[in-house]
């Protein structure tokens, strides 16, 4: 009985760990606990948005950007490594078709 001041003090770190990850992630099990909204950033340059996705730890948006490039913004639950991915070779409409290219001569 005398030793359980060091597992009593360990156990608390890690509740305080498991926690403070929570409070400062976008996860959906902590909109769930507190009962307000994950908040993800919208992308400044965004015209439209084209698909909303999730996984397990990662949420996607898939937009079109101002320049007519097609963008996927992906999310994870901790707020790191996240990434960002361009369809690189066509740029698109506002309605999804893709642009003509312009003809060099």
């Amino acid at each position: 009985m005398k030793n359980l001041g060091p597992f009593i003090v360990l156990v608390i770190i890690v509740v305080i760990l498991f926690f403070g990850k929570m409070m400062f992630s976008q996860s959906g099990c902590m909109s769930r606990v507190t009962g307000g909204a994950a908040k993800l950033p919208v992308p400044e340059n965004m015209v439209k948005v084209i698909n909303f996705g999730k996984n397990e730890t990662k949420k996607y948006i898939s937009y079109l950007d101002s320049s007519g490039k097609m963008r996927i913004k992906e999310y994870s639950d901790t707020g790191f490594f996240e990434a960002e991915y361009v369809l690189d070779g066509a740029t698109f409409n506002t309605d999804l078709t893709v642009k003509e290219k312009e003809i060099k001569k």
